[in-house]
């Protein structure tokens, strides 16, 4: 398994190149290789595309491998489409699409938070880990509790206790408002 997925790196490496795709592995490798060959979006264009995606789906896949399979799909569209004349993007709007696309797939409707806890190993990221909140995220919170009250039917009594306590000022689960 090593040597091929060295062989696939040097593949990938060349694609750009080449225009030859690297050689896809049986689906009991495919899990491995994506973890070491991770370089498969590094050539990709949106004339190659097509032809990666298919090579990715036409193979029998189990639980894990089909997973794993989709998210090289999507990491080499996105490389892909970067590529584009017509597109070229910073990493600001990198992050940006990603944490839409977090917001869209998980249905996430509000401000959220993505923590890194290995950011815990260096002292100038204490702030990422303080109980607190903005204040706009505290008006929102307040928000859609009070909206919750207004239109839902019958919430379980601790439920509309809790929404009732964050519309009069309760901020919950031990927060504070940063106030910086």
């Amino acid at each position: 398994m090593e040597e091929k997925c060295k062989k696939a790196f040097e593949d990938g490496k060349n694609l750009a190149k080449t225009g030859k795709l690297p050689e896809i592995p049986t689906a009991d490798e495919f899990k491995e290789l994506c973890e070491k060959a991770e370089h498969y979006d590094s050539g990709f264009t949106i004339e190659n595309l097509t032809e990666y995606l298919t090579q990715l789906l036409d193979r029998e896949h189990n639980y894990n491998t089909i997973a794993e399979a989709i998210i090289a799909g999507l990491r080499a569209s996105l490389k892909a489409m970067d590529r584009h004349p017509n597109a070229g993007i910073t990493g600001f709007q990198h992050g940006w699409i990603v944490h839409h696309f977090l917001h869209k797939e998980l249905s996430i409707k509000g401000p959220a938070q993505l923590l890194k806890y290995e950011d815990m190993l260096y002292p100038q990221y204490r702030n990422h880990f303080e109980k607190t909140i903005t204040e706009d995220t505290w008006k929102y919170l307040q928000d859609a509790a009070k909206k919750r009250l207004e239109e839902t039917n019958g919430p379980h009594p601790n439920v509309k206790a809790h929404w009732e306590a964050i519309v009069e000022g309760k901020i919950p689960f031990g927060y504070s408002i940063n106030t910086r």
